[in-house]
């Protein structure tokens, strides 16, 4: 853990701005890492705890050195962590997310966050970074975020935002332009824990993804993105799987999980590659089949998800059940893979 600054605040108390990048060949202090796993922000409201759970063991792989390339900025008041934020990104394709944006309650309104937005930013800039990815529903911490650089994506006064490094282009749809290019799938790969923000950041909010229905009706339900279908692979009770196209982007994402008894597979694909999710789907179940040989692995899709539905046409599957009406407004179609 890096000292980056040390001075005192208008009322006297001393500050002290600390940065912890990941991976570290030395230890991450134990206060640290015991600071970011029991104050995630989110305690407050019981519903968000499956997503303070993942903030947990992400937090606990990142610090172990087995995530991506994270940054965490806290502050210090006097000897007590009292602000956080962080950025992460993939080092292999530079799309990355930024936030766990948080100040404990006793520690606000005193310009705690201005000081480790600054740091966070500068080394963005300065690292080898592309893109970083956020959403917000509050209008003021969306103004402060654009005061730092970054931008409404698809305009409005919230919601998804970005920062790109101006090496790289202007906006967000200058990259997509170039990365999703129309070629075709030329490497399936198992996933790592950086595919997390390809998967769940840049890919799902391109403009082509934009209203797209994806997702899934079955056990697996509470898999909702990427980075939480990881989760399950870190501990053996799922695969995770990308594809990717001619120039190294990730065009598409599978898992197949164990959920509730049950083995479920699904996938996500930008729209231009729908038929080229066939070895993908194939890849990832041959994978899970060594975890549980013999079990049949099913899809379970609504009729309205069509993305995925073209796709699996396109790959020649056809569903082995359809259930009318089990879904508000739609089926429940099922597929064996």
């Amino acid at each position: 853990m890096e000292l980056l600054k040390e001075s005192k605040l208008a009322d006297g108390r001393s500050l002290r701005i600390y940065r912890q990048i990941t991976p570290d060949t030395n230890p991450v202090p134990e206060r640290l890492i015991r600071y970011v796993i029991s104050s995630i922000g989110f305690d407050s409201y019981r519903k968000f705890v499956h997503d303070q759970n993942y903030w947990r063991l992400y937090y606990r792989t990142a610090f172990d050195g087995e995530g991506a390339v994270d940054h965490l900025y806290v502050a210090e008041v006097d000897g007590t962590f009292a602000a956080r934020v962080w950025f992460a990104y993939s080092p292999t394709s530079g799309f990355g997310n930024f936030g766990n944006v948080y100040t404990e309650p006793e520690f606000r309104r005193l310009g705690l966050m201005n000081e480790l937005l600054f740091f966070c930013i500068r080394d963005f800039m300065d690292s080898p970074a592309k893109l970083l990815c956020c959403g917000t529903g509050n209008q003021f911490a969306a103004a402060a975020y654009r005061k730092v650089g970054f931008q409404m994506t698809y305009g409005g006064e919230t919601g998804m935002m970005h920062i790109i490094n101006p090496k790289y282009g202007s906006h967000f749809r200058d990259l997509e332009k170039i990365c999703f290019d129309g070629s075709p799938v030329a490497k399936v790969r198992l996933g790592t824990p950086g595919d997390q923000f390809d998967c769940d950041k840049f890919l799902v909010h391109t403009a082509a993804m934009r209203g797209k229905p994806r997702g899934t009706a079955g056990p697996d339900a509470y898999v909702s993105e990427y980075r939480v279908a990881w989760q399950d692979h870190k501990i053996g009770n799922a695969v995770t799987a990308v594809a990717e196209n001619a120039n190294g982007t990730v065009v598409a994402y599978a898992y197949a999980v164990k959920a509730f008894g049950r083995n479920c597979l699904n996938f996500t694909v930008y729209p231009d590659n729908t038929g080229d999710v066939k070895e993908l789907l194939e890849f990832t179940a041959a994978e899970f089949r060594k975890l549980f040989p013999g079990e049949p692995i099913l899809m379970y899709l609504a009729s309205n998800f069509s993305l995925q539905l073209e796709a699996l046409e396109k790959a020649g599957m056809k569903p082995v059940a359809q259930i009318p009406g089990s879904i508000v407004n739609a089926d429940l179609v099922i597929f064996e893979i």
